[in-house]
């Protein structure tokens, strides 16, 4: 079922007061960061179509929790970017939820390490690999972060 349907449902079912936050995944798939919201397209800034649901149902003051997004950089992968493309996606989705999500009080990225390869693009998504050695994105990140 569509994320914005099921909310809207949820909100019909009457559950606005069964929950003090909301968990929403942003993933970026193949477009940058900035790109707006659309109905038909899953992309980073869609956790906004998923607010408006929420301030037309009366819970503008109940926070949304970013719990996975990202980009993945696998050659294999036809939803990939490039790993330059990852990095700068990222670094602007950072910016983008630090200066217009105010009530957005968390972004993580997926996923920081897998314990082991899953020998997948899924390894694509990680910010270190199994051994714990930083990938590009993570080291831009941190600089990033840093400042």
């Amino acid at each position: 079922m569509n994320d914005l349907v099921y909310l809207e449902k949820m909100y019909e079912a009457g559950a606005a007061p069964y929950f003090d936050a909301l968990s929403a995944h942003a993933y970026g798939l193949r477009s940058p960061a900035v790109e707006a919201p659309a109905l038909e397209r899953l992309n980073f800034r869609r956790v906004e179509l998923v607010r408006e649901v929420m301030v037309r149902n009366g819970d503008a003051a109940k926070p949304i929790y970013v719990t996975e997004a990202g980009w993945n950089d696998s050659p294999r992968w036809n939803q990939s970017v490039s790993p330059a493309q990852r990095i700068e996606y990222t670094l602007d989705a950072y910016q983008w939820a630090e200066e217009h999500w105010p009530w957005c009080q968390v972004v993580a990225m997926w996923a920081f390490r897998y314990p082991e390869a899953m020998n997948s693009y899924h390894d694509n998504f990680v910010f270190v690999g199994v051994d714990f050695q930083p990938r590009p994105v993570y080291t831009r990140i941190q600089q990033w972060a840093a400042q």
